[in-house]
């Protein structure tokens, strides 16, 4: 069973390989030094040949921004784009910790029900609080990767992809 939100595309653009790794280039800046510079470019991050890793920019702070890492390659008619989006490794860090603290406090509680020495109300502030983190975490990860998506599409002429549903990783 998967916990933390990801996603996988591919996208396919009749543009060939050397342009899009060009347009990409083009809409990818180095990575910012802080979150109040906004940039002139719709992402940031790097590009490496045929390979990227980049984060769209934003001027709010939003934590579950996906990390998009993908490939170019060619393909028949145009070029083809694998993409991953996923939470960058210190924020799933911190998110997979802290529903596994509140899932143990929440099992002390239950047995602390269970035995009588507390309420079932008490029981229940756990489940809120993981349910809360894990709509936080999807709603808001599946926010900007929908965004950047279609930005990513329209950058590089790219057709609808066929997309792997939203799913937790």
């Amino acid at each position: 069973m998967r916990l933390l939100p990801y996603r996988r595309i591919e996208l396919q653009t009749p543009l060939p390989i050397a342009t899009v790794i060009r347009t990409l280039s083009d809409a990818v800046e180095p990575l910012r030094s802080s979150w109040l510079d906004f940039g002139s470019r719709p992402f940031e991050g790097t590009v490496t040949g045929a390979e990227f890793l980049i984060y769209r920019v934003i001027s709010y702070r939003n934590s579950f921004r996906p990390e998009i890492s993908g490939t170019v390659a060619p393909d028949g008619h145009g070029s083809r784009i694998s993409i991953t989006m996923r939470l960058h490794a210190a924020v799933a860090v911190f998110v997979v910790f802290w529903l596994g603290s509140v899932f143990i406090i929440g099992v002390l509680f239950t047995a602390a029900t269970l035995a009588g020495s507390a309420s079932v109300e008490l029981a229940l502030i756990p489940m809120g609080m993981m349910l809360f983190m894990g709509l936080l975490c999807i709603g808001a990860f599946s926010y900007e990767a929908r965004k950047a998506e279609q930005l990513i599409m329209m950058l590089l002429e790219a057709a609808p992809p066929t997309a792997h549903p939203p799913a937790l990783a």
